[in-house]
């Protein structure tokens, strides 16, 4: 725990005469989260005590010393915007670690820091640190969410993939992911109506109550009912909690969770056996929808390669993911270039679709010219891309990942053929636009910023209107 304000003495009672006059508080997070870590299987909890937040040099000492002895650190507080709040300066700038995110879509837990700290016998693992907030609910909470499955994959690991030799990096771990069991989760109805957070989704304390007029196969079916106000400091909210209502973040079409919708908890006590990443109904994205199109000046040109395309692009946007989206194909015959997207908006294939791909194929004796791209089809590729600029809000950012992945499919001329990526204002369809040269490739290497940008670009919420949702993370 770190913190000026914090009462060394774990022992000492605090009272308003000596303590509330200077500012100084009991320790609870350092307790409840020692309690939390011994309950878990195959943990030994070290108690490193508290360190004042005022000393960076201090709060340098103990970290350096603590990430030699332990696999794994919580810290709590001094991670926040504040002037005092110095825990990641010294855990990167001073202690040499890799920041890999610092601020989290969710609520309790913004703040929540994951850093890695190489250690002085660079042959062993890299310590974990997790800074979470100061706030004992934030703390727990994301001790529940976040460390719990860390520790718990750890120390059982997970099934190897299939031919992991010839698996890439990337592949690895999104499977090491996808297999990291995490809280066993529970349908529930509403039996309140909940005000959704306008910026962030919400991790909601509740009690579940047996909901007799409604049985399940299985048995009773459950209400849930909030434990009160839901402000982090407040200890009361989680005291009584038997899980974690996850509720999306409000949108101007759905600003509350009202009473009899269904809604998934998260079981702070399991009561079966936990699901994965991959089969978790609230961290699973749903499956998203993607159209490929084939542009040419001629019905004929190409069409029997048009399945194998579909297949490629389904492949490449699956990865490990059990979920495989579902492509479907169409040709779209465009003979002026400025017309193509007048062409592509009356298939009005954008309202339909997630993601949609353009694609332009050459002609076969270009494909076995090893100077294919000076010829009039890259002009007309050119032209087409050009084209669909000025009908799109360009990320150009994107673009130029994915005609760098492109390159990695072994055709030396793949990175050459311009790339467009970019979002119809309109549908909010995402559309990238892209030779069949180095196709697989370009979207195997850039499936995880596409579907991130999907996401964002439908506000991550197009799944909670009917109340099953869950966080962005």
């Amino acid at each position: 725990s770190t913190g000026n304000e914090l009462m060394v003495d774990p022992n000492q009672e605090w009272n308003l005469e000596t303590h509330g006059r200077r500012g100084a508080i009991p320790d609870v997070n350092r307790p409840i989260l020692l309690a939390l870590l011994q309950s878990w299987s195959g943990v030994e909890a070290i108690d490193l005590g508290t360190c004042r937040d005022d000393n960076v040099d201090h709060l340098v000492t103990c970290l350096a010393q603590a990430k030699e002895d332990c696999d794994v650190i919580l810290t709590t507080g001094g991670i926040s915007m504040g002037e005092s709040d110095q825990m990641e300066h010294a855990l990167v700038q001073r202690l040499g670690g890799t920041l890999h995110f610092g601020r989290l879509h969710m609520k309790p837990g913004k703040p929540t820091t994951l850093v890695t700290l190489p250690k002085s016998n660079t042959t062993t693992p890299p310590c974990l640190v997790f800074a979470l907030p100061g706030n004992p609910v934030s703390a727990t909470v994301c001790s529940q969410l976040l460390v719990q499955p860390c520790l718990q994959l750890l120390e059982q690991g997970c099934p190897p993939p299939d031919n992991t030799v010839h698996q890439e990096e990337t592949a690895l771990v999104e499977h090491l992911v996808h297999n990291a069991k995490v809280h066993v989760e529970m349908q529930v109805t509403l039996a309140q109506t909940l005000k959704l957070d306008p910026e962030r989704p919400e991790y909601h304390r509740v009690q579940l109550i047996p909901n007799p007029n409604s049985p399940t196969r299985d048995g009773p079916s459950w209400k849930a009912i909030s434990t009160g106000t839901q402000r982090s400091s407040r200890l009361a909210s989680l005291r009584d909690a038997d899980g974690l209502l996850v509720l999306p973040q409000a949108t101007s079409q759905q600003p509350m969770a009202k009473e009899g919708e269904v809604y998934t908890v998260l079981l702070l006590r399991p009561l079966g056996p936990q699901p994965t990443v991959a089969t978790s109904r609230h961290l699973a994205p749903p499956a998203w929808r993607v159209a490929l199109c084939h542009v040419t000046r001629s019905t004929e040109e190409s069409s029997h390669l048009l399945p194998i395309w579909t297949q490629e692009a389904q492949d490449a946007l699956t990865g490990s993911s059990p979920e495989r989206p579902e492509v479907t194909a169409q040709t779209r015959v465009v003979q002026d270039p400025a017309s193509l997207w007048t062409e592509v908006q009356q298939t009005q294939i954008t309202t339909k679709v997630d993601l949609l791909i353009l694609v332009t194929h050459p002609p076969l004796p270009q494909l076995s010219s090893s100077n294919s791209t000076s010829t009039p089809f890259f002009q007309r590729h050119c032209e087409l891309g050009q084209a669909l600029r000025s009908q799109l809000q360009v990320a150009d950012a994107l673009a130029q990942q994915i005609r760098r992945g492109a390159a990695t499919g072994g055709d030396p001329t793949a990175a050459l053929w311009g790339v467009v990526v970019g979002q119809d204002q309109k549908s909010k369809t995402l559309v990238v636009f892209l030779s069949t040269v180095g196709m697989a490739a370009a979207l195997r290497h850039a499936r995880g910023l596409l579907r991130h940008a999907c996401q964002i670009a439908h506000g991550d919420n197009s799944s909670h209107q009917h109340g099953h949702g869950h966080p962005g993370h």
